[in-house]
Parts: structure tokens; sequence; C-alpha cells
């Protein structure tokens, strides 16, 4: 993951849970999450996702925190190369007024 973004637990209804979290971007803007969904034995599957509003938004399954990490990134890259500036400003823009609304926090 590119040193511009982070990770930080998600936070909701003002609780945190364990193994879930915020990817933000350099300007602190939210662009994804990765969380871990469940365990089965030994085996994790952490979900990631690209959470722009947007019909193409990647998402996936890996199973450790830096696979889903890595496959993050390779999505984000991949779908903001896809849709080009003009329409991930209008995302981020659409995101922002969410926000502004008191949703999506």
């Amino acid at each position: 993951m590119p040193e511009a973004w982070r990770l930080r637990p998600t936070v909701i209804g003002g609780e945190t849970a364990p193994d879930d979290y915020v990817v933000v971007d350099a300007g602190g803007r939210p662009i994804g999450r990765i969380q871990l969904i469940h365990m089965a034995g030994d085996r994790a599957v952490w979900e990631w996702s690209v959470g722009l509003p947007n019909p193409r938004a990647p998402s996936g399954e890996a199973d450790s925190l830096a696979a889903a990490k890595a496959a993050f990134h390779d999505g984000w890259t991949q779908f903001a190369a896809a849709i080009g500036e003009i329409r991930l400003a209008r995302a981020f823009a659409g995101l922002a007024a969410v926000h502004a609304r008191g949703y999506g926090g």
C-alpha cells in the first residue's frame, strides 16, 4: 500500500471493531475498507472494497491483511485509471455530499 495511504479503525456508532479498517488517502479522504469477515479454522477471510459511489468500484477477498492491502492497491490503481480524474473527482464530491448530510461517517 502506498505510503500516502493509511488504515484507520472503522468507527460505527462510536464503537470500533478489531480488524476493521477504513482506507484513507493522503488528504484524509476515505477511499475504501478492509475488514476481517471471518475465521475458518486457521484460515482468515479478509474483505476489501473501494468505497466510492461507482458501479465499477472493485472489491474482493484475501487470506491475510497484507494480501488484502495489496489487492486493494491493485484494485484502486486500476479503478482510478479506468474512470479518470473527472469521474474520480465527481465520486469524491458525491461522497462528501453524503457525509455532509450526516451519513457514511
